[in-house]
């Protein structure tokens, strides 16, 4: 108020940032229109009831699985420097615990991965520990000014009619109260568990035995865009015996996406392969691959080499499982493999 912002103060409350069928997602900062650990723990407790209305004592005995990327906010030019701000640094695994809070304060189990992870990762997880619902804690290939979070029902995927309409619905029209539960305490009950390599291990196994192709002969750069690419495509890739590399410029996972064109980490836009070129051409590179809606990591673009040039752009409609098919198979003969 101090500095007359007054359209920016307008945005940020004039209302309670939209849930929508996917979940939440924009802007972080202060305020009910902006992504916050508020807005985020309004939305758990609201996933939290539908689960135990659809679901019922199942709901918190199997649980929920969250996952997060590698957004951090840092863009904090429209407070004030001097003055405490709840929202400066905010990152996923914060979100992610925001929302721990409350649903194991709702009685629901959860399994917090240990670091950031991928969108299929987190799909194949829900399955794998025969959760009721998952969540990721992303803007998918926002700018980095964003952040949100995406749910998925026990099958690994969105909802869909009416089921989607049922979690707007509570979300939206019946949370009276936020419940949460410290973490530690919730540890103590044994309704927080941290998962990482195992669930790494077999996820990586899972996806290594869907390859198409025996075929090992081009050399691949890959970039994960600064994103969760590199807990997923790249170890899978090389233990498949794939000749891979890292692109020195964006394998270093950052929410600010500093080395992406425009910062925004989405091989949709093409300038997003200029930083990799470099790289590709320092190792003779058959293949610039890139993963989509970083730093979600679900899907996967391939710029091949043509005479002098990479300019031809293919895409797969999922990154981890198609991926071996994406780089032996014909060029343009994609398959999704789900």
């Amino acid at each position: 108020m101090e500095t007359a912002q007054w359209d920016f103060l307008l945005d940020a409350f004039y209302q309670v940032i939209p849930f929508g069928t996917g979940g939440r997602r924009g802007l972080v900062g202060i305020g009910p229109n902006r992504i916050n650990p508020w807005t985020i723990q309004a939305s758990a407790q609201g996933h939290s009831q539908y689960l135990v209305s659809a679901h019922g004592e199942a709901a918190r005995k199997r649980g929920v699985v969250l996952a997060y990327d590698v957004r951090r906010f840092t863009d904090t030019r429209c407070y004030a420097a001097d003055r405490p701000n709840p929202v400066a640094g905010l990152d996923g695994r914060q979100l992610a615990e925001a929302a721990a809070q409350v649903y194991t304060a709702n009685g629901i189990r959860v399994h917090l991965f240990d670091g950031p992870r991928s969108t299929p990762e987190l799909s194949f997880v829900i399955r794998h520990l025969d959760a009721v619902s998952g969540c990721v804690f992303s803007a998918s290939h926002n700018l980095p000014t964003d952040n949100g979070k995406k749910v998925y029902d026990q099958y690994g995927g969105q909802l869909i009619p009416p089921h989607d309409q049922d979690l707007v619905d509570e979300v939206t029209g019946n949370v009276a109260a936020i419940q949460t539960l410290d973490l530690d305490v919730a540890r103590e009950k044994g309704l927080l568990t941290l998962i990482g390599q195992a669930v790494d291990a077999a996820y990586q196994a899972a996806v290594a035995e869907l390859t198409l192709s025996p075929a090992r002969g081009i050399k691949i750069l890959y970039s994960p865009l600064h994103g969760t690419g590199l807990t997923s495509v790249y170890p899978v890739l090389k233990q498949l015996g794939h000749d891979i590399h890292l692109d020195p410029a964006t394998a270093n996972p950052s929410g600010a996406f500093e080395n992406v064109t425009f910062n925004i980490p989405n091989p949709e836009v093409i300038q997003s392969f200029d930083a990799s070129l470099p790289g590709a051409d320092a190792i003779a590179a058959d293949v610039i691959m890139s993963t989509d809606r970083t730093p979600t990591a679900s899907a996967s673009w391939c710029a091949t080499q043509a005479p002098g040039d990479f300019s031809t752009v293919t895409r797969s409609a999922s990154c981890s499982a198609p991926t071996p098919w994406t780089a032996t198979g014909p060029r343009g003969n994609s398959r999704r493999v789900t």
